[in-house]
């Protein structure tokens, strides 16, 4: 895999894969961790090309192995972004979505007074099909830069800090539909974001703000704060990091 300059990354949950959002911000390029060469597999993910096909990386999920396969062409895209929309944050599905990358754009909305929105999309890594989870009510508002999956996969956490501190938490669980299922406002502005998994928590919400403070969400079940945490000896606290037991 050659070195070159990327904006986000993340691994496959269950899958020996490895992915980077592009210099450009517009294409997603994915390799295959065998530890020795850990090649590109087929060519980037392109979610604003209209000319490009769905051949870009193909999981083969009929193989025994779990193998990948590229150069397969597939039913022609549609063209979900517009020219000036970037990539900011993706990650890949779990479970039922396991074979689904999902990924967040921001663009510039000029009939929003310029305000920064937000969009998510899909791509299927079998059929190399795109989806654009347009008119999603309560996203149209979200300036996000960032979104955080759930520990199962089934729930995405974004959180904006314009016009409002924001966090708002979307269902994946209906593969054709995304929706708002809560959202809550914070007093300060977020810096970071993690979700963990304990025996009494099965979907916590770390939250760092500005003010070196970190909230311990319940989503769950309470869907509240359930503890804070004061880190007074930090000058200024810029990430956020949360080991599996929580």
């Amino acid at each position: 895999m050659r070195a070159f300059r990327f904006k986000a990354s993340a691994f496959h949950p269950t899958k020996p894969l490895f992915g980077v959002i592009s210099s450009d911000s517009k294409r997603v390029n994915i390799a295959e961790i065998d530890g020795q060469e850990n090649k590109m597999v087929g060519n980037s993910i392109n979610f604003f090309d209209e000319n490009s096909y769905g051949n870009s990386v193909c999981f083969d999920s009929s193989s025994v192995g779990g193998g990948y396969r590229s150069g397969r062409k597939m039913p022609k895209l549609q063209n979900n972004l517009n020219s000036k929309s970037k990539l900011v944050d993706f990650f890949f599905g779990k479970n039922q979505n396991s074979t689904k990358l999902f990924t967040l754009s921001n663009f510039v909305n000029k009939r929003d007074h310029n305000r920064v929105n937000c969009n998510i999309l899909c791509h299927d890594l079998v059929t190399g099909v795109n989806q654009n989870f347009k008119n999603v009510r309560g996203l149209d508002s979200l300036a996000s830069h960032r979104f955080t999956p759930s520990p199962n996969r089934d729930f995405i956490a974004l959180h904006n800090n314009q016009p409002a501190t924001q966090v708002s938490i979307a269902s994946l669980k209906n593969n054709n539909d995304l929706q708002i299922v809560n959202s809550f406002r914070q007093g300060s502005k977020i810096i970071d974001m993690q979700a963990f998994s304990t025996l009494t928590n099965e979907f916590g919400l770390a939250i760092l703000n500005r003010n070196n403070e970190i909230s311990i969400w319940d989503m769950k079940y309470s869907k509240r704060c359930v503890s804070s945490i004061k880190c007074d000896q930090i000058m200024r606290a810029t990430r956020l990091a949360v080991n599996q037991d929580g």
